[in-house]
Formats: C-alpha cells, sequence, structure tokens
C-alpha cells in the first residue's frame, strides 16, 4: 500500500509506503524515515501539524536554489581582472570556482585544455569553471603567486583551497573533484 500526499509546491510531495502492520517508510524529499508503531492515521496528522512558517520557508529555499542552479554559469569564463572573480565568489559562495591560468604560447598548457572542457561539461552543476589568459591578465597570477603555468587553482569565498602546478590528467582531476563535491 502506497499514499502519495501532494504539498503545496508541485515539485515536493511525500510517500508513506505500508511495511508491516504498524510500520511506515516515509520519503520527504529523497529522505527516508522508517516509523515504528504509529497508525497512518497518526502520521498523516503528523505531516498535517506542519505550520505555515515552515512550509514557507521550504518554498524559500528551494526557490533559492533553483535560481541559482538557473544563474550558475554553464559554460567556462574567460577571466579579464580580479574583480571578475571577485564577483563570481561573491555571487556564489557556497561553490568553488576552478581556475586554469594559461598562456597561447604555452605548449603544456594547449595539452590541459581539452581535459579541463570535459570536466567543465561533467562538473558545471557543481564547480564554476574559469580561464584566464596570464598575457593579457597577470593579475590573478599576481595575486595567488602563481610563477609556471598550466596552474590550475580551486577557489571557495575569494580563499585558496587547492593550487596544482603543471598538466594534470583528467583521472587525477576527477577524483580531486569527486571529493571535494562529497
Amino acid at each position: 500500500m502506497t499514499f502519495l500526499i501532494n504539498s503545496y509546491f508541485s515539485h515536493e510531495f511525500f510517500f508513506i509506503i505500508k511495511m508491516f502492520k504498524y510500520q511506515f517508510l516515509f520519503v520527504l524529499n529523497k529522505k527516508v524515515v522508517i516509523t515504528h508503531h504509529i497508525t497512518f492515521d497518526k502520521l498523516k496528522k503528523n505531516v498535517e501539524k506542519m505550520s505555515d512558517d515552515e512550509l514557507e520557508k521550504i518554498r524559500q529555499r528551494k526557490v533559492e536554489m533553483l535560481l541559482k542552479q538557473q544563474l550558475m554559469p554553464n559554460k567556462v569564463i574567460n577571466l579579464h581582472d580580479i574583480n571578475e572573480l571577485n564577483k563570481l565568489t561573491k555571487d556564489f559562495p557556497d561553490k568553488i570556482v576552478i581556475i586554469d591560468l594559461w598562456a597561447v604560447w604555452c605548449g603544456p598548457c594547449k595539452i590541459f585544455a581539452p581535459i579541463f572542457e570535459k570536466l567543465q561539461k561533467e562538473y558545471s552543476n557543481e564547480y564554476i569553471f574559469a580561464k584566464d589568459n596570464v598575457d593579457e591578465n597577470p593579475s590573478i597570477a599576481q595575486y595567488f603567486g602563481v610563477t609556471a603555468i598550466p596552474t590550475t587553482l580551486l577557489i571557495k569565498n575569494g580563499k585558496l583551497v587547492r593550487k596544482f602546478v603543471g598538466v594534470m590528467n583528467y583521472d587525477t582531476l576527477k577524483q580531486i573533484l569527486e571529493k571535494l563535491k562529497s
């Protein structure tokens, strides 16, 4: 026996699955709770007790999350100065900005470019990817003390989280991004 109870929002719902006589599997927004020794009527009353304020807070969090996802860049951003980087980290404080510092004349940078692009396509929902040509804009490299390229910077809230100098292979960088994601 499965019950589907719609809430005030079309994208939010409860699943209640009867498992045994007085045990229910209660799923709300992908979170699973197993109740013990409770009747369905009692469980339904607990769900209905949720106040309008609590529901409004849930709605606000959902709206904020959806807006941020829609506004988040889905392509590699070409940075032109440190102010653009500061704006990115301010606009998305909970996201890590991954910057590829490169130059046109740099052979290893040309090797790393397709790896960076591939990772951007895979992780565009979790991270913000940006590139900075150090010949055109040395301010970011100077700010973070970069003396060799290619260098990959991982920045959150304007602070350096990790720094990698040289070409990184796809698998290594993917493992690092997976660890940071969790």
